[in-house]
């Protein structure tokens, strides 16, 4: 799957704005390898949540 496949929903993509701008960049390459790797094309709130009980944070 190329990295143009993977799409993010609306709520996802707002969801980023928490995130500190220094490492969004980051944060974002990290789930879309995590999705990536389980063949999920389109990323979601529920997804990111999954993947931060994962990293234990």
């Amino acid at each position: 799957m190329s990295e143009s496949e993977i799409k993010w929903d609306m709520a996802a993509e707002l969801s980023m704005d928490f995130v500190p701008a220094f490492v969004r960049g980051t944060v974002k390459k990290k789930v879309e390898a995590a999705a990536r790797e389980r063949g999920i094309a389109e990323i979601t709130v529920d997804f990111i949540e999954e993947i931060r009980k994962e990293k234990g944070r």
